[in-house]
């Protein structure tokens, strides 16, 4: 599989997109059935929370670690960081996507909908579009810092093609960072916004 630039395209980035596509599935499917409580009201609660713990923790470890990684200025050591941030989503940031949108929406079909309440929809949006920010720039990026790290075995550092894709990365994981951790603290918080 080969990217619009022509460049083969991650084994983990094809494993991070079938796994969005899976959960596209399985919530038009969820959603179908108005988001029934398989399990007690609590269990639904503590899964919503584990995925936002799974999802908000691992954007910051993988953030610091790949900027750890790059301080080193060692490529072998860059392009290892490089290959397990891109993993590090596939296992942990999807699968903490899929908990909170399955128990969240499962939670909120409790209080009205998604339009139930102002924190909820606020919540959504702002998760929404970090998801924006994040397959719009950061998946993209994380491919082109993994295949600028490979492609840079014999140069010397800094490569500033590297170090231009690095700082853009950067910019959207916070930012696709800050919006969900809004989101966790309006969902904590709950206030009344209108």
């Amino acid at each position: 599989m080969r990217s619009r630039s022509g460049h083969a395209i991650q084994t983990s980035t094809r494993w991070l997109l079938g796994e969005l596509a899976v959960i596209v599935l399985a919530m038009g499917a969820l959603g179908a059935l108005s988001f029934p409580l398989f399990l007690p009201y609590r269990w639904h609660l503590l899964l919503h929370i584990t995925g936002g713990i799974m999802f908000l923790g691992n954007i910051v470890i993988t953030g610091v670690w790949m900027a750890l990684a790059v301080r080193t200025q060692d490529w072998s050591t860059v392009r290892f960081a490089a290959r397990i941030v891109n993993w590090m989503d596939v296992r942990f940031t999807v699968p903490g996507i899929f908990l909170i949108l399955w128990n969240g929406l499962t939670l909120v079909s409790r209080l009205g909908g998604v339009f139930g309440e102002s924190w909820i929809v606020l919540g959504g949006i702002l998760f929404s579009v970090s998801g924006v920010v994040y397959l719009a720039f950061t998946v993209p990026d994380q491919e082109r810092l993994a295949r600028l790290a490979s492609d840079a075995e014999t140069s010397p550092w800094p490569d500033m093609r590297f170090m231009r894709v690095f700082r853009r990365w950067i910019v959207a994981g916070v930012v696709a960072t800050v919006l969900p951790g809004l989101s966790y603290a309006l969902m904590v918080l709950r206030p009344a916004l209108w």
